[in-house]
């Protein structure tokens, strides 16, 4: 018997290290799942082949990120739940320009027109500000280079868009450029932004987004959810009105609006006796998911009250 379990024992090592290795040999997930990775190779390679057609010459200077606009505070929340979910590494979120930037490093560098990109920039939308989703920038770090870089573009544009609005910033300040009529641009600067966020951490003027920064926007949303709501047991007691017998308590709770009285008489007549899931579906405490409201709606159904009410209706 001590044989046969030690044989038993074996087996299934040999089965584990092998699903193991199974395991490993298979292909490697996607370094950044969700976002629209096939667009972004063809948009860096046209956009810095016609910098270099144009002339202009950054070396071996790294590509140290690309940034991922977002159009909606809804969709920045989404981005970043999508990075994290491709295990890439926050390594900040803060107040730039007076909304949030993430940063993120990703779990493998995205192999893109020659170029090994390790970072993935996130903004917020500033309020007040139209933008579209998608890729909307690269940077390359220059280092040093920096100053002799911009002083060539100051001379010479090249027939390039220049935008050095950002050539002000205190911090880690850019100069833009792109081909005329391009969407997709390109900026150099100094340093990385990963060098940037342990520089700020340094010297203390990291800028953390404070906690309560989406308490306004959550505040609109929820009283246009509970406008939303309003308006929807609004309309359910106009079209109600034709199917409910005007002496029914169902009927003037819904047509007031105001909460039902829980009758629990038993000898009630059944138009006057009410369960909690019709008193739920009459006055529901918060906006609530799509299938709770339909199980709520199957609920009130299979009430005798509701039966009865059918019946009275028919008859009427």
């Amino acid at each position: 018997l001590a044989a046969e379990l030690e044989a038993l024992d074996e087996e299934d090592r040999r089965e584990s290290i092998a699903e193991r290795q199974r395991k490993l040999d298979k292909p490697p997930a996607p370094p950044l799942e969700g976002f629209d990775l096939d667009a972004l190779g063809p948009l860096l390679e046209k956009s810095l082949g016609e910098l270099r057609a144009a002339g202009l010459d950054w070396g071996t200077a790294e590509v140290d990120h690309v940034c991922w606009r977002c159009a909606t505070p809804k969709e920045y929340e989404y981005a970043g739940c999508r990075a994290l979910r491709a295990r890439a590494a926050m390594l900040g979120e803060a107040l730039v320009g007076g909304r949030p930037v993430s940063v993120f490093e990703l779990r493998e560098p995205l192999a893109v027109a020659g170029y090994k990109v390790r970072l993935l920039e996130i903004p917020a939308p500033k309020p007040g500000r139209d933008y579209a989703t998608g890729w909307e920038h690269a940077e390359i770090a220059l280092g040093e280079g920096l100053d002799a870089f911009a002083a060539g573009l100051r001379e010479d544009a090249r027939g390039l868009e220049v935008d050095w609005r950002a050539w002000t910033k205190a911090v880690n300040r850019d100069v833009s450029v792109a081909a005329p009529g391009s969407s997709f641009r390109v900026k150099f600067h100094a340093k990385p932004l990963d060098a940037v966020l342990r520089d700020e951490r340094a010297d203390g003027s990291y800028d953390q987004v404070p906690e309560n920064y989406w308490d306004p926007l959550k505040d609109a949303a929820d009283a246009n959810a509970a406008a939303c709501l309003a308006a929807l047991e609004s309309a359910l007691r106009e079209h109600s009105k034709p199917y409910l017998p005007t002496e029914s308590p169902l009927a003037a709770a819904m047509m007031s609006g105001r909460k039902p009285e829980l009758d629990d008489d038993a000898d009630a007549p059944p138009s006057a006796r009410y369960d909690e899931a019709a008193r739920r579906l009459l006055e529901p405490a918060a906006p609530f998911p799509k299938d709770e409201w339909e199980q709520l709606m199957a609920d009130a159904a299979a009430t005798p009250e509701f039966d009865d009410m059918l019946n009275r209706a028919r008859v009427d």
